[in-house]
C-alpha cells in the first residue's frame, strides 16, 4: 500500500496517481526511496570506515611490536654471549692457574715429608746405635753375677716363676747366671748362656760353691715329697721364714707337699698347690 506524499490518501502498489488529488504516485515514490537509500548509505559508510581503520591500527601495532620483541630479544642475547665469553674465559684461565699452585704446593709437602723421612731415619738410626751402646752398657753395669749352688748336678731354668712351668734348660752346678730381679714364689729372674728364665732362690748365691750337694733331698731334679703331721688340723704356708709373715694359704693335717729346700729359723721351702712359701720343719717329716 501507498500513501499519498501530497493529501495522505492510502493507495494501491500499482496506482500510478492517487484518486484523490491526481498527484504521481510512482515519481514520489522513487525520490523519497532514493533519499532512504542515501541517508542509510550515507549513516553505515563511516562506521564501516572507522572499522577497517581499526583493525589496520590494531595489525600495526602488533607487527611493530612483535620486531620490537626480537630485536630486544637479539641484543640480550648478543650482549649476554659478548659478555659471558670473556667471563668464562677468565674463569677456564683462573682455575688453571688454581690447579697449578695446588699440585705445586702438593709437590712441596711431598718434598718436605720426604726430608723430614730421611732425618727421621738417620735419627732413628743413631739411637738405636745409641740405644744398643746404652743397653751393652747397663746389661754390663746392671746384672749381678750368682752361682748355682745346694744341688747334685743341676738346676731347672723355667719359663715362668712356677715349679710347674715350663723347663728352659738345665744349669750345671756351679755355673755363673746373671740375677735380674726377684720374682714371684721364691724365684729370681736370671739370664743364663743368652736365656733369660727363672730358677729357684734356695739355689743360687753370690758365692761360688766348692762341692755340690749329697745326693739327698737337696737336688732339684731328685723330687722330695713330704707331709704335714703333728698337728691338729693344720700348719700354715708363710711368704718368708718367719712366724710373724703373712700366710699364703693353710696345709691340712695329712696333705703331701714337696720339699724344695732347707730355710732358716726352723722352716723348709716347700711347695704346696701351685704357692711356693715357708712351712715349720717340725709339721714336716719324709713321705
Amino acid at each position: 500500500m501507498k500513501k499519498c506524499p501530497k493529501c495522505g490518501q492510502i493507495c494501491q502498489d500499482s496506482d500510478a496517481f492517487c484518486d484523490a488529488c491526481g498527484c504521481g504516485l510512482t515519481e514520489m515514490t522513487g525520490q523519497r526511496h532514493v533519499v532512504q537509500q542515501t541517508q542509510g548509505s550515507k549513516s553505515s559508510l563511516p562506521i564501516i570506515l572507522g572499522c577497517v581503520a581499526a583493525a589496520l591500527v590494531l595489525v600495526v601495532v602488533t607487527v611493530v611490536c612483535v620486531m620490537i620483541l626480537n630485536s630486544d630479544k637479539e641484543e640480550n642475547v648478543t650482549v649476554s654471549g659478548v659478555m659471558n665469553q670473556p667471563e668464562q674465559t677468565n674463569k677456564s684461565s683462573r682455575l688453571s692457574q688454581k690447579s697449578m699452585e695446588e699440585e705445586n704446593s702438593i709437590l712441596e709437602a711431598a718434598e718436605e715429608v720426604q726430608e723430614e723421612m730421611e732425618d727421621v731415619e738417620e735419627m732413628t738410626g743413631e739411637e738405636q746405635v745409641q740405644d744398643s751402646q746404652n743397653d751393652s752398657q747397663v746389661s754390663q753395669e746392671k746384672y749381678e753375677t750368682m752361682y748355682v749352688v745346694n744341688c747334685h748336678e743341676s738346676i731347672t731354668l723355667r719359663k715362668t716363676p712356677s715349679t710347674s712351668a715350663g723347663e728352659i734348660c738345665q744349669i750345671p752346678f756351679g755355673s755363673a747366671v746373671s740375677y735380674v730381679e726377684t720374682a714371684d714364689n721364691g724365684f729370681y729372674k736370671i739370664i743364663y748362656n743368652g736365656k733369660t728364665g727363672y730358677g729357684l732362690a734356695s739355689y743360687l748365691s753370690t758365692e761360688k760353691q766348692d762341692t755340690p750337694a749329697a745326693s739327698s733331698g737337696e737336688s732339684q731334679d731328685e723330687v722330695t715329697y713330704m707331709q704335714v703331721v703333728n698337728c691338729r688340723e693344720s700348719i700354715t704356708l708363710r711368704k718368708v721364714p718367719s712366724t710373724k709373715a703373712e700366710q699364703f694359704c693353710q696345709i691340712p693335717l695329712g696333705a703331701v707337699v714337696e720339699y724344695l729346700g732347707t730355710a732358716e729359723n726352723g722352716f723348709y721351702m716347700v711347695s704346696y698347690n701351685g704357692y711356693i712359701g715357708y712351712a715349720l720343719a717340725s709339721y714336716l717329716t719324709e713321705w
